[in-house]
């Protein structure tokens, strides 16, 4: 179980200390997890991210360039033999999911490099899926009242301790939600 209550236990018992309202809400969802991965571009190994949600790749697969498409925000490479995609962005940390991703076509992220049609590369990709992963919410203050705040438990909570400390009436009014850590960006409209 992926804990938010152990992320930011701090928080939590803070709240409680001073009196205010705290609520844990369990939920399932499909966890995904890279076990391993490897973009090479001819020979050389280069940085890479993957997109969350990526099937894995069965061996090593080699592949050659077939086409170059060029979009607003990423350049997204094609190859002869396999659906595998690789995009090319200025910084492949910040590649983000906006919505659930529906198709696992494997999709590499890497940074800025040049690359030319007919070029090799070779990918491997290994993902584990769990279907019963489990997380939960917390709810901070009443909950009946208007949502004042989101944030992510992987996040750094001094803010949210802040409210706590300084403002702790607010909660009677409204009450602050944390999330599970939003890595992959998928955690999208939880009302």
């Amino acid at each position: 179980m992926f804990e938010t209550r152990e992320a930011s236990k701090g928080s939590f018992d803070l709240s409680e200390e001073k009196g205010i309202y705290c609520e844990e809400e369990e939920f399932y969802f499909i966890n995904w997890k890279i076990l391993n991965s490897i973009v090479k571009i001819g020979k050389k190994e280069v940085y890479h991210e993957v997109l969350p949600y990526s099937a894995s790749i069965r061996g090593i697969l080699r592949d050659k360039l077939k086409h170059i498409i060029e979009k607003k925000d990423k350049i997204i490479l094609k190859f002869h033999k396999s659906p595998v995609e690789v995009w090319i962005v200025e910084n492949p940390k910040n590649v983000k999911l906006d919505k659930p991703r529906f198709i696992s076509t494997p999709i590499f992220i890497i940074e800025n490099t040049e690359i030319k049609e007919g070029q090799k590369f070779e990918f491997r990709l290994q993902t584990e899926i769990d279907h019963n992963a489990k997380t939960s919410l917390l709810y901070i203050g009443n909950k009946e009242g208007k949502l004042l705040e989101e944030f992510f438990a992987n996040e750094n909570l001094t803010k949210l301790e802040n409210y706590i400390l300084e403002t702790p009436e607010i909660f009677k009014e409204g009450y602050i939600r944390l999330l599970p850590s939003n890595e992959y960006g998928v955690l999208v409209n939880l009302q």
